[in-house]
This record gives structure tokens, C-alpha cells and sequence, in this order.
């Protein structure tokens, strides 16, 4: 695909594969449940839009036509012990992460604001809970 505005070739490739897996397991009044799903973000219009958008005249935002979707791979393990207790780990990492990234234009003392792809990041969380009724 060749932008008109930049003149830049942007090449993609669009076949990808986004599973989802959950495998449950039940013993006695326990619980085990595992799952997997990779995910895609993709960048609105106006993140790829190459033009200029002034919100005053020393603000404007540039967008980048290059951005590539995000991609997250998710994994979560869960265990609840007689419906009282609920033990939750999970773990995703995303790929290609997208933000903003804000700067000074020139020695106008105008500030641009653009959006990048960044490298990855990783979360991991941790969630206990206990329920018992009185």
C-alpha cells in the first residue's frame, strides 16, 4: 500500500492467527482452570493519519501512517477451593505497544505530539479472594 500523503510503501502482512484455549478441571468441590488467547490492538484512523491537527497554535498532533497493531499473548491460571477461595495468576506480554510521545517541535516552542511503536512490555498479576457468608 503506497501513501499519497507521504509517498512511503507500507507493507503488511494481514493472515495472523488469534486461538483462545480454556481447559477446566473439576475435583470434588475444587477448581482448575487454565487459559490462553493472543489479541491484536489495532490504531484508530486518526493514529495513522499523516497530517497536522492543531489544537492551538503551539499544540498539534502528527499521526504515523508506519504504526503496526499490537499484539498481546495472555495466559491465566485460576483455582477456586470450595467456591470460598479464589487464587488468580496471570501473565500477557505485548508486542509492537503503541503510545504517544510528546516533544518540542522546534525552537518555537511549539509541542508535537506523535505515536510510536515501542519494543514489548510484560504484566503480570496476582489476585486472592475470599468469600464466606456470615
Amino acid at each position: 500500500m503506497k501513501s499519497v500523503a507521504t509517498g512511503q510503501t507500507v507493507g503488511r502482512d494481514y493472515l495472523q492467527l488469534f486461538p483462545s484455549l480454556f481447559i477446566l478441571h473439576n475435583f470434588r468441590q475444587n477448581t482448575l482452570n487454565f487459559s490462553y488467547s493472543r489479541r491484536i490492538g489495532r490504531p484508530s484512523f486518526e493514529d495513522l493519519n499523516p497530517f497536522l491537527d492543531y489544537s492551538s497554535p503551539y499544540f498539534y498532533t502528527l499521526g504515523n501512517p508506519l504504526l503496526k497493531p499490537e499484539t498481546t499473548h495472555s495466559l491465566e491460571l485460576n483455582y477456586n477451593y470450595h467456591t470460598d477461595l479464589n487464587i488468580s495468576l496471570g501473565y500477557s506480554r505485548t508486542s509492537d505497544y503503541y503510545n504517544y510521545f510528546t516533544s518540542l517541535a522546534d525552537s518555537s516552542g511549539a509541542t508535537k505530539q506523535t505515536i510510536n511503536n515501542f519494543k514489548q512490555y510484560n504484566t503480570w498479576n496476582l489476585s486472592i479472594s475470599y468469600n464466606k457468608d456470615c
